[in-house]
């Protein structure tokens, strides 16, 4: 998208989204993979020192906090409640991975590797169909 609308990037004719926005999606997802760099290191660096018992004590409250704003949302949402039980190892994992595969489409950007999206079928609980015939996987909604 950058690519595609580099003209828009700090162009003040487009206003904030020119300003603000367009620069936004430029640094924040390369300022998330420093920020996963550091806790990684934080982290291996919390293990040989021996702070693993105060570790723990944080790591549970931090999810302790995400579990209830979660749970609040899914009760919201009228989901499932046990997604909320899963808060706190997705904290682990989920947002280290993102800046993970930032990494790799910044990294396949610059060699010209050429990428695209697959395409997903959604037949999701929040469907209405707009006839009265069923939908089979093989269809498109």
């Amino acid at each position: 998208m950058l690519k595609k609308h580099k003209d828009l990037l700090f162009n003040p004719k487009y206003g904030k989204f020119g300003l603000i926005g367009m620069p936004y999606f430029l640094l924040f997802p390369w300022l998330d993979v420093i920020i996963s760099l550091l806790f990684l290191f934080a982290l291996i660096k919390v293990v040989a020192i021996g702070g693993l018992k105060e570790l723990a004590i944080f790591y549970f409250f931090m999810c302790l906090i995400q579990g209830l704003l979660m749970f609040f949302s899914i009760f919201m949402d009228r989901e499932d409640k046990k997604l909320a039980v899963i808060s706190g190892i997705e904290s682990l994992w989920y947002n280290h991975l993102i800046s993970f595969v930032t990494v790799e489409a910044g990294i396949n950007y610059m060699r010209g590797v050429q990428t695209s999206w697959n395409k997903v079928a959604r037949l999701g609980k929040n469907y209405l169909p707009t006839t009265s015939r069923k939908l089979t996987l093989a269809q498109n909604p």
